[in-house]
């Protein structure tokens, strides 16, 4: 049972962050700019291209959806 929630947990995580893109998808990367030299470049390259930005904001949907589904069989 621990695992089924810990993989719904997940799955309402990326949900969620992929809404956020869809929403701000040049704003949101800005707000991560933080950590690793790497990390902030590539923040720096999804506010730079909010098309990409959205893009993962999709796929982020659709793994949580699956996920979630997953997280709910028996």
């Amino acid at each position: 049972m621990r695992a089924k929630r810990l993989k719904n947990l997940m799955a309402a995580f990326m949900v969620g962050n992929g809404v956020l893109d869809l929403m701000a998808p040049q704003e949101r990367p800005l707000m991560w700019q933080v950590g690793p030299e790497g990390v902030r470049k590539a923040a720096l390259w999804f506010a730079e291209h909010p098309t990409a930005t959205r893009l993962r904001g999709i796929v982020r949907i659709g793994i949580g959806l699956w996920l979630a589904r997953s997280s709910m069989k028996s």
